[in-house]
């Protein structure tokens, strides 16, 4: 490649070697720009993804069964698995109650067979 560009700026390329290095000046530029798209959706800020808690795995607690069968819930920040924690051990009541004091979040809370949503889940719903 180096050979091939000093020849072009000599102006003593081949017409098969000018192909050859037009050819890899664009594959060179093609990477630069996947690079570049790259470096941009990797800097773009992600939302952190919701928390499932899979039924199957629902474990015996002190007091018994935990009371959520499954908690979805929506923060914006990285403590979602936290706050699901936190749900689950006070239970859907006191959980959806919890839930509704907290800025920007949302959840949703299946429980024996109702299903309970915080005002600001049901208002992302509509």
């Amino acid at each position: 490649m180096q050979e091939l560009a000093e020849r072009s700026q000599a102006a003593t390329l081949t017409a098969d070697q000018g192909r050859a290095f037009d050819s890899c000046l664009h594959v060179g530029n093609l990477l630069a720009v996947m690079q570049s798209k790259a470096r941009l959706v990797l800097a773009e800020p992600k939302p952190a993804p919701p928390h499932f808690v899979n039924p199957a795995l629902v474990r015996q607690s002190s007091n018994g069964p935990l009371a959520c069968a499954s908690i979805v819930t929506f923060f914006p920040s990285s403590d979602a698995d936290g706050i699901a924690t936190a749900i689950n051990v006070l239970g859907p009541d006191l959980g959806l109650a919890f839930i509704e004091k907290q800025t920007g979040a949302s959840a949703v809370i299946a429980s024996g067979s109702s299903v309970l949503m915080s005002a600001s889940f049901r208002s992302l719903a509509r």
